[in-house]
C-alpha cells in the first residue's frame, strides 16, 4: 500500500513548444492542439519533473510570492483539466511509472 499524495507527471509523447507566456501542446495520435497561458505555462514547465500537487503549489507560491490559498483552486483546476485532456497522469506516491 502506498502512502502520501499522488504524483503528477507529463504523459509521454506529448508534443509541445513554449513561446513567451504560453505553451502549445498536442498529441501526435489525434492531431489536436491545446494552448495554456500565463501561470499554466509555469505549471507545465514545473512538471518536467514529476511532482505532488503540494510541491507544485509551493513552487508557484515561491516563484510569484503570493498566498497559496488564493491560487490553490486555480492550480487544482488546471491540473485536473490537463489530466482530463490526457496531458498529465497521476500515480500514487511510491508507484513505479
Amino acid at each position: 500500500m502506498n502512502e502520501g499524495p499522488p504524483i503528477y507527471r507529463r504523459v509521454d509523447g506529448i508534443l509541445f513548444r513554449s513561446f513567451a507566456d504560453r505553451v502549445i501542446m498536442g498529441r501526435s495520435d489525434d492531431g489536436e492542439f491545446n494552448v495554456i497561458t500565463g501561470p499554466g505555462r509555469i505549471i507545465w514547465e514545473l512538471l518536467e519533473v514529476p511532482r505532488t500537487f503540494g510541491d507544485l503549489l509551493s513552487e508557484v507560491v515561491a516563484l510569484f510570492g503570493i498566498d497559496g490559498q488564493r491560487i490553490e483552486s486555480d492550480i487544482r483546476s488546471l491540473v485536473g483539466e490537463l489530466e482530463a485532456r490526457g496531458f498529465l497522469t497521476r500515480s500514487e506516491a511510491g508507484a513505479v511509472a
